[in-house]
């Protein structure tokens, strides 16, 4: 049995969310599919075995290039280090989950039964990850200029709220803008080991700045950056950088 997006009037339904009509429906019903769908028997409903996976990744790249942009044309009198803390609390998981909350994606993902009783369609996870397909299938059957039509509407709120960005910045923004006043190198995060199982993992992320090292853990890999930076600011903040050579 599967769950999400079967019907044509579902496709339109969605379709009219975005603004966007897909001129290659598959692109659309790729974006929507959870790895979990195609894991035990192939679909009755849609013929292509293929996942959101890819269309994410070219999502994520599409979504970053698209509000450096905007900010680049809108912000021209802040620096690039203001910048910088305005795209990543723009594209960071919880925001990205947030716009597709917005739009109701849960009720439009592809999925197995188990995936759904685990609540699979309300894992903040999956929604950035399916948001971001979406992205890169309106991109793959349209252009550029319309999937920045798109994010400039999707993203009009959370802009105006970056704007505040001195209130609202995160760990990892907070953690960027004390290794710049520093005069450190931005912040490195590395990946260093998944826990866990396919359908549950947990991320283990490990942060350096300059002589300083942290490690922490999240369902996503961006949650782990966040909860590795959240921890290299306490040792900061216990240990003054003063101290650092010793």
């Amino acid at each position: 049995m599967s769950f999400g997006l079967h019907t044509s009037m579902s496709q339109v339904e969605l379709e009219a969310l975005l603004g966007h009509s897909f001129s290659d429906r598959t692109l659309l019903l790729e974006a929507l599919t959870h790895p979990s769908y195609h894991s035990k028997k192939k679909s009755k409903i849609i013929e292509t075995s293929k996942n959101y996976e890819r269309l994410e990744f070219l999502g994520d790249k599409v979504l970053g290039l698209v509000i450096t942009e905007i900010l680049f044309r809108r912000y021209q009198d802040f620096d690039e280090g203001r910048l910088s803390l305005m795209h990543a609390y723009l594209v960071k998981s919880s925001s990205i989950a947030r716009i597709a909350t917005d739009l109701g994606l849960d009720g439009y993902i592809l999925m197995d039964r188990s995936e759904h009783m685990a609540h699979g369609e309300n894992n903040p996870h999956n929604l950035e990850n399916v948001c971001e397909s979406l992205i890169g299938a309106v991109f793959m059957d349209s252009s550029y200029e319309r999937v920045k039509e798109l994010i400039s509407r999707l993203w009009a709120t959370l802009i105006v709220e970056a704007e505040d960005i001195d209130r609202i910045k995160d760990a990892k923004s907070k953690l960027q803008e004390w290794a710049q006043k520093q005069g450190f190198q931005m912040p490195n995060y590395k990946m260093i080991q998944i826990m866990g199982s396919q359908h549950n993992p947990e991320f283990v992320i490990q942060v350096t700045v300059d002589r300083w090292v942290a490690t922490g853990k999240g369902r996503t890999r961006k949650a782990g950056e966040q909860e590795a930076a959240k921890t290299l600011m306490r040792l900061v903040i216990v240990m003054p950088v003063d101290i650092r050579t010793v």
